[in-house]
């Protein structure tokens, strides 16, 4: 599978055009301690931007600064736009207590103190799966949080939502379970509840890549305990591979993979067309 270029990311604001000179070596992401996981869109876990101020031959000291009780329930990852520009992303571990639902939050990184902080969904209220997705600003210094089956495009200036983006979340449930090989019902189901996109990754020309993971149907279990304590808990539908352009904030294209994926896509760039690579234990690899 392959997903073309078909966005180009401008430069919306001040804080972009700044961004823009460090993009080549990145993209799409913005030149600072993050993007979610991997840094880069291969996940290579190597920051870069990162710098070791400490003794590589003696002894280090580590202090430990922690926020107050509560600031950031169940915190999940961290982006910054520089050493005074830092967000958080949490309170997607649902079974976690005081966990109500995914926020995005700017933080003083000397103080640890909240300067803005935006509940973006509360799922105790709506019913919905509460489980991990990810945060990450791109080179158009916007910050991208996804949870659930929701992209939202949020202002760090102040936290206001720029726009949210419902993804898919009709699927073709499994009629067979346990038997294999496995089959799909051929109508679709709204199963919206027990959705959550696990996730954030991009081609180098903004496109946000997103994968679908699903909970039981009928099963109350929040966060990841659901992977483990549901009833049945292979018992779900295919995963749905998704592009969207950043800017639109609209779906590109969509497609629906062979099979339940877990792991998070990885991204390359192959003589010219970007591949997303996909994990799964069960099925063939998918490219």
């Amino acid at each position: 599978m392959y997903m073309r270029v078909l966005s180009t990311i401008a430069a919306l604001t001040m804080t972009a055009t700044v961004a823009l000179a460090g993009q080549r070596s990145n993209p799409p992401w913005y030149p600072s301690l993050q993007a979610f996981e991997h840094y880069d869109s291969g996940r290579s876990h190597v920051f870069a931007e990162a710098k070791f101020g400490g003794s590589f031959n003696g002894p280090n000291r580590v202090y430990l600064a922690p926020s107050s009780m509560g600031a950031y329930p169940s915190g999940y990852n961290t982006s910054y736009l520089n050493p005074k520009a830092a967000f958080i992303q949490g309170d997607s571990y649902g079974d976690v207590p005081n966990s109500i639902g995914p926020f995005v939050a700017k933080f003083d990184p000397i103080t640890l103190k909240p300067i803005w902080y935006r509940q973006l969904v509360n799922t105790m209220e709506t019913g919905e799966w509460d489980y991990p997705g990810a945060m990450a600003i791109e080179n158009n210094g916007f910050i991208y949080v996804v949870s659930g089956y929701r992209v939202f495009k949020v202002n760090p200036a102040n936290g206001t939502v720029v726009k949210t983006l419902k993804l898919p979340t009709l699927v073709h449930m499994r009629d067979n379970y346990p038997d294999t090989p496995p089959h799909y019902d051929p109508k679709l189901t709204e199963d919206a509840v027990n959705t959550s996109y696990n996730g954030i990754n991009a081609l180098p020309d903004g496109t946000i890549v997103v994968k679908s993971l699903y909970r039981v149907a009928g099963c109350p279990t929040n966060g990841p305990s659901a992977l483990l304590e549901c009833q049945d808990a292979q018992d779900v539908p295919r995963s749905v591979l998704v592009s969207v352009d950043p800017n639109a904030m609209r779906i590109i294209d969509k497609i629906t993979l062979p099979a339940p994926a877990g792991a998070r896509p990885t991204i390359t760039r192959y003589r010219g067309v970007d591949y997303v690579y996909l994990l799964e234990n069960t099925s063939d690899a998918v490219r």
